[in-house]
């Protein structure tokens, strides 16, 4: 089974099933300080992880029991850092490691918070 999910923002409509938007500003609040970019880019990162594992069901039927083909694409701050070959590399060998399941990652810029999301309603 084939799963592609867009967790970055870009395209996925507010309210739409696979979106969600970790805000930084509320994050910073709860640990009483700034949280770093890429701190705040591994929690996105692990959240779009958590929540496509969660949304990809496995087939019982056939040969591969079980296996899925996850493609995702996440919205960071540093998309550069993340899209590294190595980094994608290391993310698909961890995660294959965990779930016996194929993930491949695309990084784009984060979109800015809209005035809304920046107070934290969202």
């Amino acid at each position: 089974m084939s799963y592609d999910y867009d967790f970055s923002g870009e395209f996925t409509p507010v309210g739409s099933e696979d979106n969600y938007w970790l805000n930084d500003e509320r994050l910073s609040r709860a640990f009483h300080q700034q949280v770093p970019r890429r701190m705040a880019d591994l929690l996105e990162v692990a959240m779009s992880v958590y929540a496509a594992d969660r949304l990809s069901p496995r087939s019982y039927e056939g040969m591969n029991t079980g296996h899925r083909q996850i493609n995702m694409r996440v919205g960071v701050h540093d998309p550069d850092f993340w899209a590294r070959p190595e980094m994608t590399g290391l993310l698909s060998q961890f995660l294959y490691w965990m779930s016996e399941d194929e993930w491949s990652f695309e990084f784009v810029g984060r979109p800015a918070p809209t005035a809304v999301e920046s107070q934290g309603f969202l």
